[in-house]
């Protein structure tokens, strides 16, 4: 068994994350470099409002979501496995204080980001 079988729930959600950088730094990306990160959650509209004031007083932005149940916000973090592992547990904290759903995190490559900045 390995480290991750020991932890329950937060243990899958680690080794997501642990997926996702490796496949990211696999591809070239640079780790100590800022990566915007995207999280979504599902809830009730009520619900992710009162998430939403507290992510957004937190130096969050909002994403306009596919729908009214979902809220996506976006922070610039650095891909350090760690710093995931911490963002997404806090955000798994704040899904149940809410009584919403913690959808997961996404990134875009930095070359995208880099130049979608240079196109504004």
């Amino acid at each position: 068994m390995n480290i991750f079988g020991l932890f329950g729930k937060h243990s899958e959600q680690q080794k997501t994350n642990k997926a996702v950088i490796d496949a990211l730094i696999k591809a070239g990306e640079k780790i100590d470099e800022e990566h915007l990160i995207e999280l979504a959650f599902f809830g009730t509209w009520k619900r992710m409002s009162l998430l939403k004031n507290e992510l957004l007083g937190k130096g969050y932005e909002e994403i306009v979501g596919q729908t009214d149940k979902m809220l996506i916000v976006s922070k610039m973090f650095k891909l350090n496995f760690d710093l995931i592992n911490n963002l997404t547990e806090k955000m798994e904290q704040l899904a149940k204080k809410y009584d919403v759903e913690f959808d997961g995190w996404s990134t875009y490559p930095t070359t995208k980001i880099k130049n979608r900045k240079a196109n504004s």
